[in-house]
Parts: C-alpha cells; structure tokens; sequence
C-alpha cells in the first residue's frame, strides 16, 4: 500500500494549483528608472485578461501587437509605483514566453529623478485568486529587500 502512496503522490504535486506571480525590481539611478521584470503563468494571465478585458483570450492565437497591447494594460492596472507622491511613467519594453507555461513581462518605469523610497502597489491577480501571492524582490539599492503582495496587503513603502 505504501508504494501506491508514493507513486501518486508526485502526481498530485504536480497537478496541485498554486498561485504566485514574481516580480524583479532594479533601480537605473543613470535614467532615473526602475526596470521592472514580472514572471506570471500564461493561463492565470489570459484568465485576468478574459475577466477584464476580453471575453476570450489565449496568448497563442492573437498576434504579438495586440498581446504586447493587452498585457501592457493589464499590468498597468494592476500594478504601480509612486515616489514621493509622483506616479512613474512606465514603458512597455517586450514580453517573452518560458517553456509552455510562463511568461516574462517587461515594463520600464521612468521617474523624474534617480528613484528613491518607492510606494509600490501589486494586485497582479488579485482578483482572480483568493490565495494569489506576489513576490517583489528590490535589488539596486544599498540593500536588495524582498516585500510580499496578497490580498490584505497590495500597498507597501520600500525605504531603503
């Protein structure tokens, strides 16, 4: 009986649900940017884009223009920095996908001037998963710091 436990157990895991997006800040004190890398999985984004946007959406069948469009708005919305009571001026730089299941978003977020303490909010997902996590790692300051989304904190200050 034990050998039939351990044979499905890693069946289970694999197919288990979790829900976590990653999020990579790094200051640009030269252009007075923070170049903001996400890491999400292709089906919980076109889940949010269909709830949002887009009654059906899947990544493969649209073209490159219109998913670059969708997924610069999404990311928009769901997701900001301020400094010092000054919103960021963010810029689509490019998407690319991971395997078959993820996918890396870039966005470039301009200040102007070499960004500081940040207000950042993170509701990537948020709304479509009770149990959705954000990580944010912060690197590029005197200190890298790590600060972690969900649904009772979307806001926090990064003081470095």
């Amino acid at each position: 009986m034990t050998w039939i436990f351990s044979l499905i157990t890693p069946f289970v895991l694999l197919f288990h649900d979790y829900h976590v997006s990653i999020t990579l800040l790094e200051r640009n004190k030269e252009n007075k940017s923070v170049e903001v890398t996400h890491k999400v999985f292709i089906e919980d984004l076109e889940l949010a884009i269909q709830e949002e946007y887009l009654e059906t959406y899947k990544f493969d069948k649209v073209s490159q223009q219109e998913n670059d469009s969708l997924m610069f708005l999404y990311f928009n919305d769901h997701f900001s920095m301020t400094m010092e009571g000054n919103a960021s001026n963010p810029n689509w730089i490019g998407a690319e996908k991971d395997g078959f299941d993820l996918i890396w978003v870039y966005i470039e977020h301009e200040f102007n001037k070499a960004p500081e303490a940040l207000v950042i909010t993170n509701e990537i997902l948020l709304q479509q998963f009770d149990d959705q996590s954000n990580v944010c790692h912060i690197k590029g300051w005197e200190e890298n710091s790590t600060l972690y989304f969900h649904q009772k904190a979307i806001t926090q200050k990064f003081t470095p």
